[in-house]
């Protein structure tokens, strides 16, 4: 090191403070409180599922009424024939039934469906629960 400087000179301090990293959940504790939520229930986590499901099928939904509406106008050359036929071209990949719009609507199909199916899964728990503690309040009152 020249002129009197030190290597310590050279060292950075942090200008911010680090975020605190936390475990991710065990699923071994689901039912046990997390993070001052609560207890959830299975029944709970399979709502929740179902809600995130669906609310990713309205974000794809937007994104596509979004790209559909900006793909309507010609922006590649009104009243040109190559800016015409690019148009054509682009739509053709995007807009399309066979393109990236046809795959985006089987993606949000396949959601809706999984929200279907989480939801299914929420009311079997709940019927199965509500059927169980049937059973074991009958047990007790016969003993």
């Amino acid at each position: 090191m020249s002129g009197g400087q030190k290597a310590s000179d050279y060292v950075l301090e942090p200008c911010v403070a680090m975020p605190e990293i936390t475990a991710a959940p065990d699923q071994r504790d689901w039912g046990l409180a997390v993070d001052g939520i609560g207890v959830l229930s299975e029944k709970g986590m399979w709502e929740a599922r179902a809600k995130a499901a669906e609310d990713a099928a309205e974000k794809l939904e937007d994104c596509l009424q979004a790209a559909r509406q900006i793909l309507w106008g010609n922006y590649l050359g009104e009243g040109c024939e190559e800016g015409n036929t690019l148009r054509g071209l682009v739509q053709a990949q995007v807009v399309s039934d066979h393109g990236w719009s046809g795959q985006l609507q089987v993606q949000i199909g396949q959601l809706r469906e999984l929200a279907k199916q989480c939801a299914s899964a929420a009311a079997a728990l709940e019927a199965t629960d509500q059927s169980s503690a049937t059973q074991i309040g009958q047990g007790n009152a016969s003993s």
